[in-house]
Protein backbone atom coordinates (compact mmCIF):
# COMPACT_ATOMS: atom_id res chain seq x y z
CA UNK A 1 0.00 0.00 0.00
CA UNK A 2 1.34 3.41 -0.98
CA UNK A 3 2.35 5.85 1.71
CA UNK A 4 -0.10 8.42 0.37
CA UNK A 5 -2.95 5.92 0.58
CA UNK A 6 -2.04 5.12 4.17
CA UNK A 7 -2.06 8.82 5.01
CA UNK A 8 -5.46 9.22 3.36
CA UNK A 9 -6.95 6.31 5.32
CA UNK A 10 -5.41 7.57 8.57
CA UNK A 11 -6.77 11.11 8.08
CA UNK A 12 -10.25 9.79 7.37
CA UNK A 13 -10.07 7.50 10.39
CA UNK A 14 -9.15 10.45 12.61
CA UNK A 15 -12.01 12.54 11.20
CA UNK A 16 -14.49 9.72 11.78
CA UNK A 17 -13.25 9.27 15.35
CA UNK A 18 -13.66 12.98 16.03
CA UNK A 19 -17.19 12.94 14.63
CA UNK A 20 -18.12 9.86 16.67
CA UNK A 21 -16.71 11.49 19.79
CA UNK A 22 -18.60 14.74 19.12
CA UNK A 23 -21.91 12.91 18.64
CA UNK A 24 -21.26 10.08 21.09
CA UNK A 25 -24.10 11.12 23.39
CA UNK A 26 -26.61 11.22 20.54
CA UNK A 27 -25.39 7.84 19.31
CA UNK A 28 -25.69 6.41 22.81
CA UNK A 29 -29.27 7.70 23.04
CA UNK A 30 -30.21 5.53 20.07
CA UNK A 31 -29.46 2.46 22.20
CA UNK A 32 -30.86 3.78 25.49
CA UNK A 33 -34.21 2.29 26.51
CA UNK A 34 -34.28 3.66 30.06
CA UNK A 35 -35.14 0.32 31.68
CA UNK A 36 -32.14 0.39 34.02
CA UNK A 37 -33.53 3.43 35.82
CA UNK A 38 -37.23 2.73 35.27
CA UNK A 39 -39.75 3.19 38.04
CA UNK A 40 -41.05 -0.33 38.77
CA UNK A 41 -44.42 -0.95 37.17
CA UNK A 42 -45.52 -2.76 40.35
CA UNK A 43 -45.16 0.50 42.31
CA UNK A 44 -47.30 2.39 39.83
CA UNK A 45 -49.95 -0.34 39.66
CA UNK A 46 -50.66 -0.29 43.39
CA UNK A 47 -53.87 1.50 44.39
CA UNK A 48 -53.42 5.20 45.09
CA UNK A 49 -54.50 4.68 48.68
CA UNK A 50 -51.33 2.70 49.34
CA UNK A 51 -49.26 5.84 48.69
CA UNK A 52 -51.39 8.55 50.25
CA UNK A 53 -50.31 8.02 53.88
CA UNK A 54 -46.72 6.95 53.27
CA UNK A 55 -45.30 10.42 53.84
CA UNK A 56 -41.96 9.10 55.04
CA UNK A 57 -41.09 8.10 51.47
CA UNK A 58 -42.57 11.12 49.76
CA UNK A 59 -39.56 13.39 49.40
CA UNK A 60 -40.82 15.64 46.58
CA UNK A 61 -42.89 18.64 47.78
CA UNK A 62 -46.61 18.50 47.02
CA UNK A 63 -46.57 21.24 44.40
CA UNK A 64 -47.93 21.08 40.85
CA UNK A 65 -46.37 23.55 38.39
CA UNK A 66 -47.75 24.50 34.98
CA UNK A 67 -46.97 27.30 32.52
CA UNK A 68 -48.88 29.40 30.02
CA UNK A 69 -48.71 32.82 28.40
CA UNK A 70 -51.32 34.27 30.77
CA UNK A 71 -54.17 33.21 33.05
CA UNK A 72 -56.60 32.52 30.20
CA UNK A 73 -56.16 28.79 29.62
CA UNK A 74 -57.47 27.56 26.23
CA UNK A 75 -60.74 25.65 26.48
CA UNK A 76 -59.26 22.39 25.18
CA UNK A 77 -56.82 22.27 28.09
CA UNK A 78 -59.13 23.29 30.91
CA UNK A 79 -60.39 19.71 31.57
CA UNK A 80 -56.86 18.33 31.84
CA UNK A 81 -55.81 21.21 34.07
CA UNK A 82 -58.86 20.77 36.32
CA UNK A 83 -58.31 17.00 36.57
CA UNK A 84 -54.97 17.54 38.29
CA UNK A 85 -56.26 20.32 40.54
CA UNK A 86 -59.40 18.39 41.58
CA UNK A 87 -57.53 15.15 42.30
CA UNK A 88 -55.02 16.97 44.52
CA UNK A 89 -56.76 19.43 46.83
CA UNK A 90 -53.92 18.96 49.31
CA UNK A 91 -51.30 20.04 46.73
CA UNK A 92 -50.19 23.60 46.08
CA UNK A 93 -50.90 24.67 42.50
CA UNK A 94 -48.75 27.23 40.66
CA UNK A 95 -49.49 28.58 37.16
CA UNK A 96 -46.46 30.38 35.76
CA UNK A 97 -47.38 33.07 33.24
CA UNK A 98 -44.81 34.81 31.03
CA UNK A 99 -44.74 37.80 33.36
CA UNK A 100 -44.28 35.73 36.51
CA UNK A 101 -41.64 33.57 34.81
CA UNK A 102 -39.47 36.50 33.80
CA UNK A 103 -39.79 38.12 37.21
CA UNK A 104 -38.80 34.85 38.85
CA UNK A 105 -35.67 34.57 36.68
CA UNK A 106 -34.81 38.22 37.33
CA UNK A 107 -34.97 37.86 41.09
CA UNK A 108 -33.80 34.29 41.70
CA UNK A 109 -31.45 33.61 38.77
CA UNK A 110 -30.35 37.02 37.45
CA UNK A 111 -27.28 35.52 35.78
CA UNK A 112 -29.59 33.82 33.29
CA UNK A 113 -31.87 36.77 32.47
CA UNK A 114 -30.01 37.89 29.33
CA UNK A 115 -30.14 34.38 27.86
CA UNK A 116 -33.77 34.02 28.89
CA UNK A 117 -34.70 37.25 27.10
CA UNK A 118 -32.62 36.40 24.03
CA UNK A 119 -34.47 33.21 23.15
CA UNK A 120 -36.07 33.75 19.71
CA UNK A 121 -39.07 31.48 20.40
CA UNK A 122 -41.47 31.76 23.36
CA UNK A 123 -41.52 27.98 23.78
CA UNK A 124 -37.83 28.14 24.72
CA UNK A 125 -38.66 30.36 27.68
CA UNK A 126 -41.52 28.02 28.59
CA UNK A 127 -39.06 25.12 28.51
CA UNK A 128 -36.38 26.89 30.50
CA UNK A 129 -38.62 28.17 33.29
CA UNK A 130 -39.76 24.67 34.21
CA UNK A 131 -36.18 23.60 34.96
CA UNK A 132 -35.60 26.62 37.18
CA UNK A 133 -38.80 26.28 39.19
CA UNK A 134 -38.10 22.59 39.84
CA UNK A 135 -34.58 23.46 40.92
CA UNK A 136 -35.82 26.22 43.26
CA UNK A 137 -39.12 24.91 44.62
CA UNK A 138 -39.14 21.23 43.72
CA UNK A 139 -42.47 19.55 42.99
CA UNK A 140 -44.02 18.14 39.81
CA UNK A 141 -44.19 19.96 36.50
CA UNK A 142 -46.89 19.05 33.94
CA UNK A 143 -47.74 20.40 30.51
CA UNK A 144 -51.31 21.67 30.26
CA UNK A 145 -52.26 18.82 27.94
CA UNK A 146 -51.15 16.25 30.55
CA UNK A 147 -54.28 15.30 32.45
CA UNK A 148 -54.14 13.37 35.73
CA UNK A 149 -55.84 9.97 35.58
CA UNK A 150 -54.76 9.14 39.16
CA UNK A 151 -53.21 10.86 42.12
CA UNK A 152 -49.53 11.67 41.84
CA UNK A 153 -48.53 10.50 45.33
CA UNK A 154 -46.47 7.60 44.05
CA UNK A 155 -44.36 10.03 41.99
CA UNK A 156 -43.33 11.86 45.15
CA UNK A 157 -41.27 8.90 46.30
CA UNK A 158 -38.37 9.43 43.90
CA UNK A 159 -35.96 12.38 44.36
CA UNK A 160 -36.06 13.10 40.62
CA UNK A 161 -37.90 11.55 37.70
CA UNK A 162 -38.52 12.11 34.01
CA UNK A 163 -40.64 10.26 31.50
CA UNK A 164 -39.42 8.08 28.64
CA UNK A 165 -40.39 9.13 25.14
CA UNK A 166 -40.33 7.30 21.83
CA UNK A 167 -38.39 6.43 19.79
CA UNK A 168 -35.60 7.40 22.16
CA UNK A 169 -34.65 9.78 24.95
CA UNK A 170 -36.81 11.48 27.53
CA UNK A 171 -39.38 14.27 27.46
CA UNK A 172 -39.83 17.43 29.52
CA UNK A 173 -43.64 17.53 29.62
CA UNK A 174 -43.92 15.65 32.92
CA UNK A 175 -41.15 15.56 35.53
CA UNK A 176 -40.54 15.96 39.23
CA UNK A 177 -37.72 16.61 41.69
CA UNK A 178 -36.76 17.71 45.14
CA UNK A 179 -35.40 21.27 45.45
CA UNK A 180 -31.82 21.68 44.20
CA UNK A 181 -31.46 18.16 42.91
CA UNK A 182 -28.01 17.80 41.28
CA UNK A 183 -29.55 16.79 37.95
CA UNK A 184 -31.62 19.97 37.58
CA UNK A 185 -28.68 22.00 38.80
CA UNK A 186 -26.73 20.48 35.90
CA UNK A 187 -29.60 21.28 33.53
CA UNK A 188 -29.87 24.97 34.36
CA UNK A 189 -26.10 25.37 34.28
CA UNK A 190 -26.03 23.88 30.75
CA UNK A 191 -28.71 26.08 29.19
CA UNK A 192 -26.40 28.94 28.25
CA UNK A 193 -23.96 26.59 26.53
CA UNK A 194 -26.73 25.08 24.40
CA UNK A 195 -28.42 28.39 23.50
CA UNK A 196 -27.75 28.12 19.76
CA UNK A 197 -29.92 28.92 16.76
CA UNK A 198 -29.81 26.28 14.02
CA UNK A 199 -32.06 28.05 11.53
CA UNK A 200 -35.01 25.66 11.77
CA UNK A 201 -37.36 26.43 14.70
CA UNK A 202 -38.01 22.79 15.61
CA UNK A 203 -34.34 21.81 15.72
CA UNK A 204 -33.40 25.01 17.54
CA UNK A 205 -36.01 24.50 20.26
CA UNK A 206 -35.45 20.78 20.69
CA UNK A 207 -31.67 21.07 20.98
CA UNK A 208 -31.45 24.26 23.07
CA UNK A 209 -34.16 23.81 25.71
CA UNK A 210 -36.47 20.97 24.65
CA UNK A 211 -36.49 17.19 25.03
CA UNK A 212 -33.36 16.61 22.94
CA UNK A 213 -31.38 19.01 25.11
CA UNK A 214 -32.74 17.40 28.28
CA UNK A 215 -32.01 13.89 26.94
CA UNK A 216 -28.39 14.80 26.23
CA UNK A 217 -27.86 16.25 29.71
CA UNK A 218 -29.62 13.25 31.27
CA UNK A 219 -27.46 10.76 29.36
CA UNK A 220 -24.28 12.56 30.34
CA UNK A 221 -25.41 12.87 33.93
CA UNK A 222 -26.36 9.20 34.29
CA UNK A 223 -23.08 8.04 32.77
CA UNK A 224 -21.28 9.31 35.88
CA UNK A 225 -20.95 7.42 39.15
CA UNK A 226 -23.45 8.84 41.65
CA UNK A 227 -25.11 7.79 44.90
CA UNK A 228 -28.58 6.27 44.65
CA UNK A 229 -30.37 9.38 45.92
CA UNK A 230 -28.89 11.44 43.09
CA UNK A 231 -30.17 9.14 40.35
CA UNK A 232 -32.96 10.19 38.00
CA UNK A 233 -35.74 7.62 37.65
CA UNK A 234 -37.69 7.09 34.44
CA UNK A 235 -41.45 6.77 34.03
CA UNK A 236 -41.97 4.29 31.21
CA UNK A 237 -44.65 4.71 28.49
CA UNK A 238 -47.07 2.01 29.78
CA UNK A 239 -47.15 3.66 33.21
CA UNK A 240 -47.39 7.13 31.69
CA UNK A 241 -50.63 6.70 29.69
CA UNK A 242 -52.97 4.44 27.69
CA UNK A 243 -53.46 1.82 30.42
CA UNK A 244 -55.87 1.42 33.33
CA UNK A 245 -53.03 1.86 35.82
CA UNK A 246 -51.40 4.77 33.94
CA UNK A 247 -51.04 8.02 35.85
CA UNK A 248 -51.68 10.49 33.02
CA UNK A 249 -53.71 10.94 29.88
CA UNK A 250 -53.12 13.33 26.99
CA UNK A 251 -55.62 16.02 25.99
CA UNK A 252 -55.73 17.12 22.36
CA UNK A 253 -54.85 20.68 21.63
CA UNK A 254 -52.72 23.09 19.64
CA UNK A 255 -48.99 22.58 19.36
CA UNK A 256 -46.02 24.91 18.96
CA UNK A 257 -44.70 22.64 16.20
CA UNK A 258 -44.34 24.37 12.84
CA UNK A 259 -44.13 23.02 9.31
CA UNK A 260 -40.49 22.11 9.74
CA UNK A 261 -41.53 19.65 12.46
CA UNK A 262 -43.50 17.63 9.92
CA UNK A 263 -40.26 16.92 8.08
CA UNK A 264 -38.56 15.91 11.32
CA UNK A 265 -41.44 13.59 12.23
CA UNK A 266 -41.27 12.00 8.77
CA UNK A 267 -37.55 11.46 9.26
CA UNK A 268 -38.27 9.86 12.64
CA UNK A 269 -40.70 7.40 11.07
CA UNK A 270 -38.25 6.49 8.32
CA UNK A 271 -35.05 6.61 10.33
CA UNK A 272 -33.84 3.21 9.11
CA UNK A 273 -34.16 4.26 5.46
CA UNK A 274 -32.38 7.53 6.20
CA UNK A 275 -29.66 5.73 8.14
CA UNK A 276 -29.03 3.34 5.25
CA UNK A 277 -29.07 6.24 2.78
CA UNK A 278 -26.64 8.16 4.98
CA UNK A 279 -24.17 5.28 5.02
CA UNK A 280 -24.58 4.88 1.25
CA UNK A 281 -23.87 8.56 0.63
CA UNK A 282 -20.93 8.42 3.03
CA UNK A 283 -19.57 5.42 1.11
CA UNK A 284 -19.85 7.24 -2.21
CA UNK A 285 -18.20 10.35 -0.78
CA UNK A 286 -15.39 8.24 0.66
CA UNK A 287 -14.90 6.48 -2.69
CA UNK A 288 -14.76 9.79 -4.58
CA UNK A 289 -12.34 11.25 -2.04
CA UNK A 290 -10.18 8.14 -2.23
CA UNK A 291 -10.11 8.28 -6.02
CA UNK A 292 -9.27 11.99 -5.99
CA UNK A 293 -6.54 11.40 -3.44
CA UNK A 294 -4.93 8.54 -5.35
CA UNK A 295 -5.15 10.55 -8.57
CA UNK A 296 -3.45 13.49 -6.91
CA UNK A 297 -0.76 11.23 -5.48
CA UNK A 298 -0.33 9.65 -8.89
CA UNK A 299 0.14 12.98 -10.65
CA UNK A 300 2.86 13.91 -8.22
CA UNK A 301 5.01 10.94 -9.23
CA UNK A 302 6.95 11.41 -12.44
CA UNK A 303 7.42 8.70 -15.00
CA UNK A 304 11.00 7.56 -14.76
CA UNK A 305 11.33 7.57 -18.58
CA UNK A 306 10.37 11.23 -18.96
CA UNK A 307 8.85 14.24 -17.35
CA UNK A 308 5.25 13.17 -17.93
CA UNK A 309 3.08 12.48 -14.89
CA UNK A 310 1.35 9.13 -14.51
CA UNK A 311 -1.98 8.04 -13.07
CA UNK A 312 -1.88 4.36 -14.06
CA UNK A 313 0.92 1.83 -14.68
CA UNK A 314 2.67 2.77 -17.94
CA UNK A 315 1.74 -0.35 -19.91
CA UNK A 316 -1.91 -0.12 -18.92
CA UNK A 317 -2.06 3.48 -20.08
CA UNK A 318 -0.39 2.70 -23.40
CA UNK A 319 -2.92 -0.02 -24.14
CA UNK A 320 -5.91 1.98 -22.90
CA UNK A 321 -4.83 5.13 -24.72
CA UNK A 322 -4.26 3.40 -28.03
CA UNK A 323 -7.56 1.52 -27.76
CA UNK A 324 -9.51 4.67 -26.91
CA UNK A 325 -7.87 6.64 -29.73
CA UNK A 326 -8.51 3.91 -32.30
CA UNK A 327 -12.09 3.59 -31.07
CA UNK A 328 -12.59 7.31 -31.59
CA UNK A 329 -11.19 7.16 -35.11
CA UNK A 330 -13.25 4.10 -35.96
CA UNK A 331 -16.42 5.83 -34.80
CA UNK A 332 -15.49 8.87 -36.86
CA UNK A 333 -15.22 7.00 -40.14
CA UNK A 334 -18.17 4.71 -39.42
CA UNK A 335 -20.49 7.66 -38.83
CA UNK A 336 -19.02 9.49 -41.80
CA UNK A 337 -19.99 6.59 -44.09
CA UNK A 338 -23.42 6.50 -42.44
CA UNK A 339 -24.00 10.18 -43.21
CA UNK A 340 -22.88 9.86 -46.83
CA UNK A 341 -22.34 13.28 -48.35
CA UNK A 342 -23.35 16.76 -47.37
CA UNK A 343 -22.30 19.39 -44.89
CA UNK A 344 -22.54 17.07 -41.85
CA UNK A 345 -20.41 14.40 -43.52
CA UNK A 346 -17.76 16.93 -44.56
CA UNK A 347 -17.69 18.36 -41.04
CA UNK A 348 -17.23 14.92 -39.54
CA UNK A 349 -14.56 14.10 -42.10
CA UNK A 350 -12.55 17.12 -40.97
CA UNK A 351 -12.96 15.92 -37.37
CA UNK A 352 -11.67 12.47 -38.31
CA UNK A 353 -8.64 13.90 -40.12
CA UNK A 354 -7.87 16.11 -37.14
CA UNK A 355 -8.17 13.11 -34.82
CA UNK A 356 -5.79 11.08 -37.02
CA UNK A 357 -3.36 13.98 -37.04
CA UNK A 358 -3.38 14.14 -33.25
CA UNK A 359 -3.12 10.37 -33.00
CA UNK A 360 -0.06 10.28 -35.24
CA UNK A 361 1.57 13.41 -33.78
CA UNK A 362 0.75 13.13 -30.10
CA UNK A 363 4.45 13.07 -29.42
CA UNK A 364 4.30 16.82 -29.88
CA UNK A 365 2.44 16.93 -26.59
CA UNK A 366 4.26 14.18 -24.75
CA UNK A 367 7.90 14.24 -25.76
CA UNK A 368 10.73 15.35 -23.61
CA UNK A 369 10.39 19.08 -23.14
CA UNK A 370 11.99 21.56 -20.84
CA UNK A 371 11.92 20.19 -17.32
CA UNK A 372 9.90 23.21 -16.26
CA UNK A 373 7.10 22.37 -18.70
CA UNK A 374 5.63 19.00 -17.64
CA UNK A 375 2.86 17.22 -19.44
CA UNK A 376 0.22 19.00 -17.35
CA UNK A 377 0.74 22.01 -19.67
CA UNK A 378 -0.22 19.82 -22.62
CA UNK A 379 -3.30 18.58 -20.82
CA UNK A 380 -4.35 22.21 -20.36
CA UNK A 381 -4.13 22.78 -24.11
CA UNK A 382 -0.84 24.64 -24.25
CA UNK A 383 1.23 24.34 -27.46
CA UNK A 384 4.35 22.25 -27.13
CA UNK A 385 7.73 23.77 -27.87
CA UNK A 386 9.66 23.01 -31.11
CA UNK A 387 12.19 21.18 -29.01
CA UNK A 388 9.49 18.80 -27.91
CA UNK A 389 8.55 18.14 -31.54
CA UNK A 390 12.15 17.43 -32.43
CA UNK A 391 12.39 14.89 -29.66
CA UNK A 392 9.16 13.20 -30.63
CA UNK A 393 10.90 10.64 -32.80
CA UNK A 394 12.75 9.25 -29.86
CA UNK A 395 9.63 7.36 -28.85
CA UNK A 396 9.42 8.89 -25.42
CA UNK A 397 5.61 8.94 -25.49
CA UNK A 398 3.51 9.77 -22.44
CA UNK A 399 1.07 6.99 -21.73
CA UNK A 400 -1.09 9.20 -19.56
CA UNK A 401 -1.64 11.75 -22.37
CA UNK A 402 -2.33 8.97 -24.87
CA UNK A 403 -5.12 7.81 -22.59
CA UNK A 404 -6.53 11.31 -22.13
CA UNK A 405 -6.49 12.06 -25.87
CA UNK A 406 -8.11 8.72 -26.59
CA UNK A 407 -10.96 9.55 -24.23
CA UNK A 408 -11.31 13.05 -25.68
CA UNK A 409 -11.55 11.83 -29.25
CA UNK A 410 -13.87 8.97 -28.43
CA UNK A 411 -16.36 11.43 -26.95
CA UNK A 412 -15.57 13.84 -29.75
CA UNK A 413 -16.57 11.17 -32.24
CA UNK A 414 -19.82 10.56 -30.41
CA UNK A 415 -20.57 14.29 -30.25
CA UNK A 416 -19.59 14.85 -33.86
CA UNK A 417 -21.70 11.93 -35.05
CA UNK A 418 -24.65 13.14 -32.98
CA UNK A 419 -24.35 16.67 -34.31
CA UNK A 420 -24.05 15.37 -37.86
CA UNK A 421 -27.09 13.12 -37.45
CA UNK A 422 -29.19 16.02 -36.15
CA UNK A 423 -27.98 18.33 -38.93
CA UNK A 424 -28.72 15.68 -41.56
Amino acid sequence: MRKGTKVFIFVNFVVICLLVNAFSTLIALLFEDGTVHAIPAADIMRPSEDHTDRNDRQVIPRIIHQTYVNDSIPAQWVPSQRSCIDLHPDYEYKLWTDTLSREFIRTKYPWFLDTFDSYPFPIQRADAIRYFILDHYGGIYLDLDDGCARRLDVMLEYPAWLRRTLPTGISNDAMGAIPHHPFFERVIQSLERYANNYGMPYITVMSSTGPLFLSIIWKQYMSEERPEQDHVRVLMPPEYRNNAWSIFYIAKGNSWHGKDAQTIFWMGKHWMLLTFSGFAVAGVVFAVMFYAWTAWIGTSRKDKNGPAYILLPRRDKEVAGRAMAETGLGLCYAHQRFLGSGWAARSLERHCHNSMYVYNHELLFTGQQNQKAPTRAALKGKTASPAAAANAGRGNTSASVRLVWGIVHTFGAFNGAGAGFISG
